[in-house]
């Protein structure tokens, strides 16, 4: 699993949430691409709200495009459109600041975990990292509830807290806004 936090955060009940969504995403993919776009804005900022970042609806998307295209064996425009939809999100991300910028920044607050906690928090970081670019896109909620949920269930003597506020200055300095 790329990002266990839905898993870790949410359990079962988050895994099917997500079974739903995805069954959900396939049906928008059938809109037209403008309405799709409309449903996929209105699911970034649900999912913000209950601490998802959008790299997860992004990841999700793909994932999916991916699917029917192997599933269909040629692309489609459900394909293409789960797709478009996908690079949106994060060219969203990427106008703000750049891939290899992300890329140090998350491996920052990834290195700062212990082995144990880096093994069961795996892409903390990134996870954290788009979060705090989601809301400089106004999708709110997202940081505040995933860096409360971490403070609280990563083990002791963590520096999660001294890491993200290093993480969000280094972030606050980096943006192209």
């Amino acid at each position: 699993m790329l990002f266990p936090y839905i898993h870790k955060r949410f359990g079962d009940r988050g895994s099917k949430f997500s079974n739903s969504d995805s069954a959900w995403l396939l049906e928008v993919s059938h809109m037209t691409f403008e309405a799709a776009h409309k449903e996929v804005r209105w699911l970034a900022q649900v999912l913000a709200g209950r601490g998802i970042p959008t790299i997860l609806l992004s990841h999700q998307l793909k994932t999916l495009s991916n699917l029917l295209e192997v599933h269909l064996n040629r692309e489609s425009t459900q394909s293409e459109t789960l797709f478009k939809l996908s690079e949106i999100l994060s060219n969203d991300q990427n106008r703000l600041i750049s891939p290899s910028k992300v890329q140090i920044i998350a491996q920052i607050i990834d290195d700062s975990l212990s082995p144990r906690n880096l093994r069961e928090y795996r892409n903390i970081g990134h996870l954290l990292v788009s979060a705090w670019l989601d809301e400089k896109n106004g999708y709110t909620s997202a940081f505040k509830s995933i860096t409360v949920w971490l403070e609280q269930n990563l083990k002791p003597n963590s520096k999660i807290k001294e890491t993200i506020k290093l993480a969000v200055k280094e972030l606050e300095a980096s943006v192209n806004c």
